[in-house]
């Protein structure tokens, strides 16, 4: 953001021996951008220890929950529309927006037409935790995700996912979850709708742990490191 700020992320681009990016969608974003030397993918991880399904005796609520923190216009950015407009369709699931600053509950209120919508502020990692062991599903309606940190959490915890199939979403979720188009609420509430359905929540976590893992990225970074002074 600002001339000045573009220059320096160009010179870094442009000049590092390495550019590791978070996903491929991120690389090809540089790509475009500067043609870095050389550009890897070493993809974020996931503390599968601390994200992980609540026990056999919990079960699990008819909730939807997404994320959607951060400044800017997160409400086109995360698809909040489609994800409150589908909740009128589907009276009979609760739904949550976890982490809206107060500004963007303000408008939110706004929008919501139904009486199935929670709104929360600020959560900390061991709150979203909470929610995540709650929820049958998770949703990331994003325009664009450079990589989708809460999906794959939430993934971790057991929930499935539905997301749109932009930016880095679609290297996360794999085959493991319902895909929708961005900004469709119809698409978006039977996706979630068959996503209560169904029952491989184990399978989103198993991807979470192969692909994600905190060890898969420890390995992937003394590679990268490792592969400098060769």
């Amino acid at each position: 953001r600002g001339w000045m700020s573009r220059k320096r992320a160009d010179f870094v681009l442009k000049n590092a021996d390495l550019i590791l990016a978070v996903s491929d969608f991120t690389r090809s974003e540089a790509m475009v951008r500067a043609g870095p030397n050389r550009i890897e993918v070493v993809y974020n991880a996931v503390d599968i220890n601390k994200f992980r399904p609540p026990d056999s005796s919990k079960v699990r609520e008819n909730l939807a929950v997404t994320v959607a923190s951060g400044l800017g216009d997160i409400i086109i950015l995360k698809g909040l529309k489609a994800f409150i407009e589908a909740a009128a369709l589907l009276p009979q699931v609760a739904f949550a927006i976890l982490g809206l600053t107060d500004e963007n509950q303000q408008v939110i209120k706004g929008m919501i037409k139904s009486n199935n919508v929670e709104l929360m502020g600020y959560m900390s990692q061991q709150d979203l935790l909470a929610y995540y062991q709650r929820a049958k599903v998770f949703c990331q309606l994003s325009y664009r995700e450079s990589f989708g940190m809460a999906t794959a959490e939430a993934m971790a915890c057991g929930c499935i996912p539905v997301v749109t199939d932009r930016g880095a979403l679609p290297e996360v979720v794999g085959d493991k979850g319902i895909y929708v188009p961005y900004g469709d609420e119809k698409a978006t509430a039977e996706g979630i709708n068959n996503a209560l359905n169904l029952d491989n929540g184990v399978l989103a976590r198993k991807r979470i742990e192969d692909k994600f893992s905190r060890q898969e990225r420890e390995r992937s970074l003394l590679d990268a490191i490792e592969s400098l002074y060769q």
